[in-house]
């Protein structure tokens, strides 16, 4: 898959998004994410007042696409040295389709994988933890965040799902 466009694009947005925000950005209440780590893809969150938030999350793996909904719980990582550290974690579900699928036995993992090939639907329930970094002069987010689930369908019929790690720059507004 050529990522070229999508690079494009996100460069793009940003540059656009920038021209119209003011110069003392503070806090936010919705940031645009790009997300890399095991897939590719993005993300948008609604932050409510009292440091929760819902986000959408869609996401490229697999030869195929993940679409996830989530609430999460922000708090201040370390309250008494520094306020830009928000650990965040939560719980969501996720519907999935993909075509290709390397299933693992794991009382053998020195064995090659069983290769599945198909079109596979499956939908689950996630947990989400993380730590993001917030700019407070600039309206950017660096974070980092785990997002183990369970997966019921596909070609296992049912899946733990442990290695969901990325790294993600968001854009807030």
């Amino acid at each position: 898959m050529n990522y070229r466009p999508i690079k494009t694009c996100i460069i793009f947005l940003i540059l656009i998004l920038n021209t119209y925000t003011k110069t003392n950005a503070q806090d936010y209440k919705n940031s645009i994410a790009y997300k890399n780590g095991v897939g590719q893809g993005f993300s948008i969150k609604k932050l409510l007042p009292n440091e929760t938030s819902f986000s959408a999350q869609i996401t490229f793996k697999d030869r195929g696409i993940s679409i996830s909904g989530f609430r999460t719980f922000h708090q201040i990582a370390f309250p008494n040295k520094n306020n830009k550290f928000f650990f965040y974690y939560g719980y969501g579900t996720h519907f999935r389709y993909y075509r290709r699928y390397v299933s693992r036995n794991v009382f053998t993992p020195f064995r090659p994988g069983i290769k599945h090939k198909g079109n596979y639907f499956a939908f689950g329930l996630d947990g989400i933890t993380g730590i993001e970094y917030r700019f407070l002069k600039y309206p950017f987010v660096l974070a980092s965040d785990i997002n183990p689930n369970f997966e019921f369908g596909g070609a296992t019929f049912f899946k733990l799902n442990l290695d969901m790690i990325s790294v993600s720059i968001a854009y807030t507004f």
